[in-house]
């Protein structure tokens, strides 16, 4: 049960300022510059189907542009949040070395979130930053989690995993396309397959906000896809949860 400490603020005050025992607050956000006809994960990297790894993985952070390191003029240290194998939340923040993989201290089941801390006089990622496993070409790990596009210094997923004791509520979905297409919500419960949730035709913007929130139990996965009815679109996707 949420209960409040401050009755006299709005509800989604009381969270942002931790008022609420045991409520957290999930933005997400998630970008795609080219869907085409066949659907796709909302995510940067274009045309490459998101893996989802089935154990945890030594993961490490890149960059294809040898001025994102630790002295370079672009992005030199970055944090990254995902879950454990145990579907527990872990994070850290480490320091670049241009296209060298440098290795990250956790292991990860999950990346959920990764975004530049501090950067030289460039004042964001020179290149492409990835968090991934396997092997590093140019700065590019085999199995990409999480892509930074140069200057965007945020790694735009979208997608989230329920961690481990605790129920995720869906409170609103905006998705946007510069072209005719669909937008797609998946969910897959600890154990099961991914299906459906909603299925949206989309023109420009859909916005949705949920009278009753729609509920998520621990570990459960949710992905964003997205399909262009012809051609090629560009297509965003922002959700936001609380965490009880």
């Amino acid at each position: 049960m949420w209960t409040t400490g401050n009755p006299q603020l709005p509800w989604g005050i009381d969270i942002a300022k931790h008022f609420v025992s045991g409520v957290d607050y999930i933005s997400k956000f998630g970008f795609n510059p080219s869907v085409g006809t066949t659907e796709e994960q909302i995510w940067a990297e274009s045309g490459t189907v998101y893996v989802l790894p089935t154990t945890a993985q030594t993961m490490t952070v890149s960059s294809a542009n040898a001025n994102d390191t630790a002295n370079g003029t672009g992005a030199r240290t970055l944090y990254v949040e995902g879950l454990n194998g145990n579907y527990d939340n872990v994070n850290e923040t480490v320091s670049l070395n241009g296209q060298t993989a440098v290795t990250l201290s956790n292991t990860y089941l999950r990346i959920l979130r990764a975004y530049v801390v501090s950067a030289g006089s460039g004042g964001t990622n020179a290149g492409i930053i990835y968090v991934g496993y396997g092997t590093v070409t140019t700065g590019k790990p085999a199995t990409v989690q999480a892509h930074l596009a140069a200057g965007m210094a945020q790694a735009l997923l979208g997608l989230y995993t329920i961690p481990k004791g605790r129920n995720g509520y869906l409170l609103s979905l905006n998705c946007r396309s510069d072209g005719k297409g669909e937008m797609l919500v998946y969910q897959r419960p600890f154990g099961g397959v991914f299906r459906i949730l909603q299925r949206l035709q989309i023109i420009d913007t859909v916005d949705i906000y949920f009278t009753i929130p729609l509920k998520f139990t621990e570990k459960t996965d949710i992905q964003v896809r997205g399909l262009a009815a012809t051609g090629k679109n560009k297509m965003g996707v922002s959700f936001d949860m609380v965490l009880e």
